[in-house]
């Protein structure tokens, strides 16, 4: 939902736009520094003060301006007329979410949120709902992947939008002819004007947010993205759907997003990149219709973006079928926070902007054209009607001769959802024969653009109806029994073969190729793993040996010939050839050369690199049917995966590493122990590339080390956490004095202190000491353990870092090994019983704070009253320590320097799996909500960026991110950058932390001009 957008840590990775204007297109209007599109000016017509925190917003048929956010439903309000809202009124404080979705009827207004959809009254129109809301329909709202918008349609039906969070009632699909007979996923659901009908419209998305209308009742839908799988094959942008009856727009689960190219894929209009998608509308004809000066005007598409704080246009194309050409139309230049959540036109046409979200400034932009003739929107427009109808009442009237003109694709499209006997039962025969003779007649022009159509109405019909004939064309007779099939393997097995024996070469390949994955009735198999999704079938058939190697030498054939086909669609064709093979699931020795030669292209993109490693890994005789130097090869290309990513600049988030050591795990179980020493070999020593040796064994490891040795001493400046671990493990002399020389390096200290604490030297001390200072739990608790098995007494300075470490600390289940390790060392240390209570959480032990202040007060005097004014000075207040500093003295190459010894790359650089990267963040964030993130981590976290605890049975307490999560066990990604498994026999208790996992405290030590340093770097 939109609340849960916020949060500043909590970012989504951003890519550049597919199509971006110059940088001189926007024009900057000086509102706060958010640029809009030449030929308009844009001003802030509300601020935070009387509309906070917004992430829903409409105009309602008088003009009027609601906004919501938590707790809120409001209307603005301008007094004076001058067009900026001086304040709000509060038209319902019942809906404690506030609403994810607002939309009029009337005197009616319809809000989502608060587990359901609402109906609020305003009769007077007074700006104050009448009375308590009605609830008129249960659907799980609140999370960011539930509930949304909600709009009526031309047709006088409610379309309401939810995402993949959301569970799909029988309920929400009871009518005979819905669309979509098996609902997945995101999903419109349609309802009826009283409310007592629902059907899903279209299905297959995961994170939607807003929608709206075409001009021939089609739907404008805006996806996310799958976020977290950056670089790998099955990755999707943030696209713009335009959805009919029926559609369905692929996401299927984590791991498999089905491709725009795939001929049952519904128009994509617009790839987006990354980003957090948030409002859609539409300028409907009827506005102006000369324009602006940059070419906007009424027939337009406006979507927003939270993530990187823009709004994008696109003039609507003539056919709709084509891609559109999305363009920035207003951004944040500046340093005034521009988070985009809503998107509607006042009663003037002009565009209004909401921004909010948790831990953002609210307000509402309006976005007016320098010439006043030509607006952008005119609200006349939006009122009138759909020309199409609804598609039951075009059906009807088909059937009954009431149109002449005859539309093989509003037909089609009409059809779909109706089953042949509940037509039967409304039209009579002759009505039924003309149906019959029309589609007959029209199947002869069916190809790959319109197959998916013709397959879904095929679904329902029988050969009766629709029968088979000789004159039809070979992929029509295709379609027809792929869309019949039943359960019997050999049925599927030759029409396999036949679908194979098509396939021509020229467009219609990509399109005959996909016909074969729906065999298996596509991808994405309930039981398979998450880097194998888009890799396994969903009705896998039962293939004998000879079967498969037939099927595979066939594949085989087809990747050698298209070697010399001209560029049609190429690439797509050869991959999902790959892919087809891997749902076979069997190889031939043809078909491992075939693959061999596609991994040695000298430019081979990252993706096509892991998509033919996982089709190699999804055949079950790869490690029968496969050569040594096959094997050779693979390694090889495994191992050039990370240095692929750093030469070209490549974007991974925290799914990658774990995604490929599954991937390297399936090559292992196939090929035995000696692909595992293939695999080492070819490192290099590169600390990108060793994620891989986590599932090494020892002996491997240690063949790693000379490498990893030689490597740094070449390379100091690129050494990572993983060198340090394994030096760790080989535990050597020459290993720990290595890992010593980086105890200097903060951003590698966590990962020193970790790897030295085990067997400590007196010389290691300051080491300790300053890890003490940290804000990381886990790097505290290290150091307290190196401390006290440090030899010798260690000092004062030890023990006022460690009574410190205590006097911060929260006292929840998080830190209690961290506390208990911290009292054990200054019991060592000073001799003394504190009274402590060890492994206990919850009420702060003051007494015992108290005791070793005590001591320390008393034994070491002078150092005790210095430690106590570092510390007040140390804690300033948030507004505070912000007033006073001088930003424009701010230094992006210090901020850079900053950001690095702040240990801020360990959590949010392209190589971290705890958090992502931090572009785009000064688009949507002011400086005080930036900062006030930072300082208060805990104060708003969403779901995904809370630490995950686990509690074992032997009374341990860990955390982290987590990574992966099966039946077997659980792994987690710890802020030392190390890897944890835990099996589930082991854990007595698993939650969700309440805090994020960014720790407290990341600039106490910072100075004024530190902070300056720092926001100039993150707003670049």
């Amino acid at each position: 939902m939109r609340w849960l957008l916020g949060f500043a840590v909590a970012l989504c990775l951003v890519f550049s736009l597919d199509e971006r204007l110059p940088e001189n297109h926007l024009y900057a209007q000086g509102s706060n520094g958010i640029a809009v599109d030449n030929g308009f000016k844009i001003s802030q017509v509300a601020t935070d003060k009387i509309a906070s925190n917004i992430f829903c917003m409409a105009v309602d048929p008088d003009g009027r301006v609601f906004v919501s956010g938590p707790g809120y439903i409001k209307v603005l309000v301008d007094s004076d007329g001058d067009g900026i809202f001086e304040k709000s009124t509060l038209f319902s404080g019942r809906l404690r979410s506030g609403a994810q979705g607002m939309a009029f009827d009337g005197t009616e207004i319809l809000c989502t949120g608060d587990g359901g959809v609402w109906k609020f009254s305003d009769v007077d129109r007074d700006g104050v709902a009448d009375a308590l809301p009605e609830k008129i329909l249960a659907i799980k709202t609140g999370g960011e992947h539930d509930a949304h918008a909600i709009r009526k349609g031309a047709d006088g039906w409610w379309y309401l939008l939810a995402g993949n969070g959301t569970p799909i009632l029988p309920e929400y699909n009871s009518l005979s002819s819905a669309p979509v007979k098996n609902p997945r996923a995101g999903f419109l659901m349609r309802i009826s004007p009283d409310w007592t009908k629902k059907e899903v419209f279209a299905h297959g998305f995961r994170n939607a947010y807003d929608f709206d209308f075409a001009n021939d009742g089609s739907v404008f839908v805006y996806d996310s993205d799958g976020e977290r799988d950056i670089s790998l094959p099955w990755y999707r942008p943030t696209r713009v759907f335009r959805m009919y009856a029926g559609d369905d727009a692929g996401w299927v689960s984590a791991g498999w997003k089905r491709p725009d190219y795939f001929f049952d894929m519904p128009t994509v209009v617009g790839s987006l990149g990354r980003g957090s998608p948030t409002g859609v509308k539409v300028a409907k004809p009827g506005g102006s219709t000369n324009g602006t000066s940059s070419g906007i005007n009424a027939d337009a598409i406006f979507v927003a973006d939270w993530t990187f704080g823009r709004v994008l246009v696109s003039r609507m194309s003539q056919t709709g079928s084509s891609r559109m050409n999305f363009q920035d139309f207003a951004v944040a230049k500046g340093q005034t926070g521009f988070a985009v959540t809503d998107l509607d036109f006042d009663s003037a046409g002009d565009l209004l902007i909401s921004v909010g979200g948790r831990g953002t400034e609210g307000g509402v932009y309006r976005v007016t054209p320098l010439e006043r003739a030509a607006p952008i929107f005119t609200k006349d427009a939006e009122d009138r009607p759909i020309p199409s109808t609804p598609r039951e009442v075009w059906l009807s009237q088909w059937l009954n001769s009431e149109v002449s003109d005859e539309d093989p694709e509003v037909l089609l499209r009409s059809l779909i959802g109706w089953n042949e006997s509940d037509l039967r039962n409304k039209y009579d025969s002759q009505q039924i024969q003309r149906l019959s003779d029309y589609l007959n007649e029209r199947v002869l022009e069916m190809n790959a653009s319109n197959a998916a159509l013709w397959m879904r109405v095929f679904l329902n019909w029988s050969e009766e109806t629709i029968p088979f004939v000789e004159a039809w064309p070979d992929p029509v007779k295709l379609v027809c029994r792929v869309s019949r099939q039943n359960s019997d393997y050999q049925n599927r097995l030759e029409l396999l073969a036949d679908i194979l024996n098509s396939v021509p070469q020229d467009r219609e390949s990509l399109f005959l190729v996909r016909l074969g994955q729906l065999v298996f009735d596509g991808c994405g198999g309930a039981k398979s793993k998450l880097m194998f999704a888009g890799y396994t079938p969903s009705f896998p058939i039962e293939l004998s040996r000879t079967q498969g190697v037939a099927i595979a030498d066939k594949i085989s054939s087809l990747l050698e010939g298209s070697r010399e086909l001209e560029s049609f669609n190429k690439t797509e064709y050869r991959r999902e050839l790959g892919r087809l093979a891997a749902l076979a699931g069997v190889g031939s020795p043809s078909l491992f050369a075939q693959i061999g030669l596609e991994l040695e292209k000298p430019k081979l993109s990252l993706e096509e690199r892991i998509h033919w490693l996982i089709c190699l890994a999804a055949i079950s005789n790869a490690g029968d049917s496969s050569t040594n130097a096959e094997r050779s090869v693979v390694a090889g290309a495994l191992a050039a995966i990370a240095g692929q990513v750093r030469s070209e600049q490549l974007s991974t988030d925290r799914n990658f590493e774990p995604r490929l050591r599954s991937l390297f795990q399936r090559l292992k179980q196939a090929w035995g122990e000696s692909f595992e020493i293939q695999l080492a070999n070819e490192l290099s020593g590169e600390g990108e590339q060793l994620f891989f040796a986590s599932e090494f064994s020892d002996q491997t490891k240690a063949v790693l080390v000379p490498k990893i040795l030689d490597y740094i001493r070449a390379n100091p400046n690129r050494v990572r956490f993983e060198h340090l671990d394994l030096l760790g493990r080989d535990g050597s002399f020459e290993s720990l004095e290595v890992i010593r020389r980086f105890s200097n390096r903060q951003d590698l200290r966590p990962a020193v202190i970790s790897n030295l604490m085990g067997s400590p030297d007196l010389a290691d001390r300051e080491l300790f000491v300053a890890g003490l200072a940290s804000s990381d739990v886990l790097t505290i608790k290290n150091s307290a353990i190196g401390l006290r098995r440090t030899p010798h007494p260690v000092g004062i300075v030890a023990v006022l870092a460690a009574s410190n470490a205590l006097q911060r600390m929260s006292w929840d289940k998080s830190t209690v090994s961290a506390r208990d390790q911290l009292v054990m060392f200054l019991e060592k240390e000073t001799g003394q019983k504190f009274g402590y209570e060890f492994k206990k959480s919850g009420d702060v032990q003051v007494d015992m704070l108290e005791r070793v202040s005590k001591w320390i007060e008393t034994e070491h005097p002078l150092e005790f009253q210095t430690n106590q004014q570092q510390r007040k000075s140390d804690t300033r207040g948030f507004a505070e320590r912000l007033a006073a500093v001088d930003w424009s003295q701010g230094n992006a190459t210090r901020g850079a320097s900053l950001y690095n010894s702040f240990q801020c790359a360990r959590c949010h650089d392209a190589g971290s799996r705890l958090g992502p990267r931090l572009e785009g963040l000064g688009k949507r964030f002011s400086r005080d909500d930036l900062f006030r993130a930072i300082i208060y981590p805990n104060q708003q976290v969403p779901e995904r960026y809370r630490a995950v605890a686990i509690e074992t049975v032997d009374g341990q307490y860990i955390q982290g991110a987590m990574v992966y999560e099966s039946v077997d066990g659980i792994t987690l990604h710890q802020t030392d950058g190390k890897t944890r498994r835990i099996n589930r026999d082991q854990i007595e208790s698993q939650t969700r932390s309440s805090k994020s996992l960014m720790p407290e405290g990341l600039l106490d030590q910072a100075t004024d001009l530190d902070l300056a340093d720092l926001y100039k770097f993150l707003s670049k």
